[in-house]
């Protein structure tokens, strides 16, 4: 089974944000009920979120148990020094493009609704900041950088960051952002260099800082006030690419 299958939700019907067959798609869905394209009540996301904290592997870098569904979606491979497994813990974004580090996708997802799985939020959180930034983590360098390991995963590592350490992201927000304009330079003003475009444009909103809302102005000056039609299909990617669109628009002076 093909990593696209569990990307276009087709096996799993229904309007429910909690999808007990893939933890992955569960996610997913936590992510469009934010983006409003999908209704995702209360009531609802107690009982998603109590059915993810069930699932979480502690000590594990994946940090949540994948159902059988996922496991058979996405795979992994093995680990030529060590010998070991590693499991896959890259799906694709939202928008259908690379970048979407599953744990970073829930951090976000359940930081937003702290108040509604306290638990399961301090858990998340303490897991990314063991395993990423900050002089405890695993790589504290990442803060100086003002990047991931690269243009793919930064955005959606920095849209963590900013939630689950905000006065880290400040400490490095310049540096991340001094890169994105040079991306955008290699990018002849309308793309970031290799960055995932649409994802890059939902994160930096989600940001919001002052830095943030500029680097989407420069953009948006410069692209196609029809980009929100060129995503006309009823397809995941086709509707989050239109709500990112739309939103870089509303971004132009």
């Amino acid at each position: 089974m093909p990593a696209s299958v569990l990307y276009s939700g087709k096996d799993f019907p229904g309007r429910s944000v909690l999808v007990r067959g893939s933890v992955y798609e569960t996610i997913y869905r936590l992510e469009e009920a934010y983006w409003g394209l999908r209704t995702l009540t209360k009531t609802e996301a107690r009982k998603t979120f109590a059915w993810l904290r069930s699932r979480i592997a502690a000590g594990t870098e994946d940090i949540l148990r994948r159902t059988e569904y996922d496991r058979l979606a996405t795979g992994g491979y093995r680990d030529k020094k060590t010998g070991k497994y590693v499991r896959v813990t890259y799906l694709k974004s939202l928008t259908g493009e690379p970048g979407g580090k599953h744990p970073f996708m829930l951090l976000c997802s359940v930081l937003r609704m702290a108040e509604l799985a306290p638990d399961l939020a301090r858990t998340l959180k303490d897991h990314f900041m063991v395993n990423e930034p900050g002089p405890k983590g695993r790589r504290p360098h990442m803060i100086e950088a003002g990047m991931y390991c690269c243009q793919v995963c930064t955005p959606q590592y920095e849209r963590a960051l900013r939630l689950a350490a905000p006065g880290l992201y400040r400490r490095q927000e310049a540096k991340f952002i001094a890169n994105l304009k040079a991306w955008r330079e290699r990018g002849g003003g309308t793309r970031w260099y290799r960055a995932p475009f649409y994802l890059t444009v939902l994160a930096l909103h989600d940001i919001a800082s002052k830095a943030a809302r500029e680097e989407l102005q420069c953009v948006a000056a410069r692209v196609s006030p029809r980009l929100p039609a060129k995503w006309s299909g009823d397809d995941r990617a086709s509707r989050a690419k239109a709500k990112a669109a739309e939103i870089l628009l509303s971004y132009r002076r």
